[in-house]
């Protein structure tokens, strides 16, 4: 089996933003998808990885709201979010940091959460995945999306893998 690559080889071909400039780019992104009702920043176009045959790819992303585990206040983000068998997941990966992302943390204390995809919101649960389904899913996610291969490479915690039940 090949060695997972490093979170910086997985990202040569395309952009990873962190600190300021990604709390700067999510508030932004935020903003455009409720200011337009989800019609604009639904679908992102990213640079693919190398070897994938695109040069662009379309990916889909979703605002998931939380309630803060200290503060009680709802927070939402835009993530990216990944549909198989039927089944919608979003991922931990907080860029391969070392750490867990706050909205994972905060549905780990309530997995009750709001959802909204493109125009339509909805109620849901938050169920990260174990196991066997979890390896079963994520070779398919990164598969088709090696950047999370190379963040895994990139931190000693097991990103998280999380399936949105509505």
């Amino acid at each position: 089996m090949a060695a997972e690559p490093t979170v910086r080889e997985a990202n040569k071909s395309y952009l990873t933003p962190r600190g300021r400039a990604l709390q700067w780019i999510t508030k932004i992104h935020k903003a455009i998808y409720e200011g337009t009702g989800g019609i604009v920043g639904h679908t992102v176009f990213q640079r693919a990885e190398k070897g994938t045959g695109f040069f662009l790819r379309p990916m889909s992303v979703l605002l998931l709201t939380t309630t803060g585990r200290k503060s009680g206040i709802a927070r939402t983000v835009p993530l990216p979010y990944f549909e198989y068998d039927g089944r919608i997941l979003v991922v931990g990966s907080f860029a391969g940091g070392e750490r867990h992302p706050d909205w994972y943390f905060n549905l780990q204390a309530n997995p009750e959460v709001g959802v909204r995809i493109g125009r339509k919101s909805a109620r849901a649960r938050a169920i990260p995945l174990q196991g066997d389904e979890r390896e079963r899913y994520w070779t398919r996610l990164t598969n088709d999306w090696p950047r999370y291969r190379g963040y895994q490479g990139g931190t000693s915690r097991t990103i998280p893998l999380v399936e949105i039940v509505r």
